[in-house]
Formats: structure tokens, C-alpha cells, sequence
């Protein structure tokens, strides 16, 4: 592991990133398991692969965002070379790459014992691998986080029933989340997200707020924008559906008549947005905006809404 002021840098960035409008785990349990880990390091929960490898992606993912350069030592013979005096040239690896294989060589494939954890995990190296353009792996590490996220149930409300009110919203949120991931890396092939939005929409809900007390909300980040990022993808995955199956040789009529659903929902989405993140930039971004600390989610947001209104090509889709 990295220095620790380092690793708390790392996830800073990624908190502030990507942290608002997806959902990875519960903050404020993650911050002290990671103090504990850096103080106890020889403990059970400091050793435990799944964690450990929970968070090296995060790290990875950290540094992806990070714009300093990480902290080494360097081990070298201070004789001058005999063999040349060109410097040393090597490729740069991608940021995050040494953590992300740490992980991935920790890694188990769960089965039987399967947990939410596995599921965390699946969804942080399905993302990773997104972000580097490794299609085909992002696809299957969310694929496996969406079967176990099935195998336990997190899509039914019954099975929480008597859980805490924190218990449930995590729930429900991580199967959003996972449910996102695998919309997301499947539009990238070609292929359908596994459920129906509107299914499970009716019958689990989205994300909320209202039942999390005060000390619950130092685990979770405002719903609104992660709400907001569920439906504009799901509303793109629509777009993509129509377009892979119907626009083959299609004219500019039979074009308008086939996107008229789906970009019906990217129109009530924008009109449905929550006052909260409800923002319009005829004279720029607003300062209220910028003010906030959820900023650079909400920027991302607004621009995957213009890319899927205004693109002009299936590329500018494919960046939800």
C-alpha cells in the first residue's frame, strides 16, 4: 500500500470525481476501515483479500484523477553505466495500473459465499477497466457484479424487508449502481442491460433520502444526482437499443419516428430534474453550481445530457 497521507489523497480525488454520481459504498465505514487498516495492519480486517482489494481499486481509480506524482524510492547504482549514456526510455502504464493488478491478483471469483463486498468490487474493476477501453473486461467484471447482486436478491424489497433503514437504501442503491454498470459496459458491445428499468423501477424504487437519519447521510452522498445519472443512462440505453436494432438503412422519417420515445424520456428528463441540481447556462455555469462540492458530478452529468441531445453520432452516446 502507498504512503497513507497518499492513499488519503487518492481517495479524495476519487470521492470528489466520480463519487457523487455513482455509488460505490458506504463512506464513512470505508474512511475508518482504511485508518484501521494503516494502524493495525496485521489485524484479520486489515488482511481480508476482498478489502484489500476493494481498495486498490479505489486507489487505481484515484490516481486516474490525480495530477501529482506518486511518492517512491528509487534503488540505483550510482557507478556511471558502461553500456550506454542514451537515458532509459520505457512506455508510462496507464494510471492505477499497479494497484489494479495487485487487486486483480488478490481477487477470488465468489460463489457459494458470495456478499455485497464481492459486489462493490466487481463494480470498481468493471469501471476501471471501462475508463482504460478494455470493453470487453468492463462487460464481464459487471456482468459477474449483476449475477451475484441477482443471487442475493438486492432487487427485491421483500428480502430487506426487516432491514435498517441505512441497510435498505444501501441495498437499493448497489443494485442501481450495478444495474448501471451493466447497462453501461453492455450498450459498449452492443447488448441489452440483463433487467427492465421500468420493471424494476416500480417495484424497488429509486434512490432516496428520506428514511436515512442524520448520521446515515455520512455514508451516502445526496440521491438526487445519482438518481438523475440512473435515468439519463437508462433513457441513452433506449436510444442505443433503437438504434443497433431498428435504423439499419432507415431514412431521416422512419429515423424520427423510431427516436421519438426515447428522446421523449431525455425531454422529461431534463424537465423532471430535482430544483436541487436544476441549473441553466444561458450565461454560463451558475455560481451556485460551482459552490457546490458535488461540482464536477453535476458538470458531467449536464454534458453526457447535451452529448445524448445534441450528438450527432452513436460515439457521442457511448460516453454515459
Amino acid at each position: 500500500l502507498p504512503p497513507y497521507p497518499y492513499a488519503i489523497h487518492l481517495v479524495d480525488q476519487f470521492e470528489d470525481y466520480i463519487g457523487y454520481e455513482y455509488f460505490w459504498y458506504l463512506r464513512r465505514e470505508f474512511r475508518t476501515r482504511l485508518e484501521s487498516t494503516y494502524k493495525h495492519p496485521q489485524s484479520a480486517s486489515s488482511r481480508d483479500r476482498t478489502w484489500l482489494c476493494r481498495l486498490l481499486v479505489v486507489l487505481a481509480l484515484g490516481e486516474t484523477y490525480n495530477s501529482t506524482v506518486a511518492p517512491s524510492i528509487e534503488f540505483r547504482d550510482d557507478a556511471p553505466s558502461q553500456r550506454s549514456n542514451r537515458p532509459l526510455v520505457s512506455a508510462q502504464p496507464p494510471p492505477g495500473v499497479a494497484f489494479f493488478e495487485q487487486a486483480m491478483l488478490l481477487f477470488k471469483t465468489p460463489f457459494e459465499e458470495a456478499t455485497t463486498d464481492h459486489v462493490e468490487v466487481l463494480n470498481l474493476m468493471a469501471f476501471y477497466s471501462y475508463s482504460l477501453g478494455r470493453r470487453k473486461s468492463a462487460y464481464v467484471h459487471a456482468g459477474l457484479a449483476m449475477r451475484i447482486a441477482s443471487s442475493l436478491m438486492l432487487h427485491n424489497p421483500h428480502v430487506a424487508k426487516d432491514f435498517s433503514p441505512s441497510d435498505i437504501e444501501h441495498s437499493r442503491r448497489l443494485w442501481w449502481m450495478t444495474y448501471q454498470l451493466d447497462a453501461m459496459t453492455g450498450s459498449e458491445i452492443g447488448l441489452n442491460s440483463t433487467f427492465d428499468f421500468e420493471e424494476i423501477e416500480a417495484k424497488l424504487g429509486l434512490p432516496t433520502d428520506d428514511n436515512l437519519s442524520a448520521e446515515d447521510h455520512d455514508n451516502f452522498t445526496i440521491s438526487t444526482i445519482f438518481t438523475a445519472h440512473i435515468r439519463l443512462c437508462s433513457a441513452r440505453s433506449g436510444i442505443l437499443s433503437v438504434a443497433s436494432a431498428e435504423l439499419s438503412g432507415a431514412d431521416d422519417d422512419q429515423l424520427e419516428v423510431m427516436l421519438r420515445r426515447p428522446m421523449h424520456v431525455i425531454e422529461e428528463w431534463r424537465r423532471q430534474l430535482h430544483s436541487t441540481i436544476n441549473f441553466e447556462f444561458s450565461n454560463g455555469i451558475p455560481a451556485t453550481m460551482i459552490s457546490k462540492p458535488e461540482c464536477r458530478s453535476l458538470a458531467s452529468l449536464y454534458l453526457r445530457f447535451h452529448q445524448v441531445t445534441t450528438g450527432n453520432s452513436m460515439d457521442s452516446l457511448s460516453q454515459c
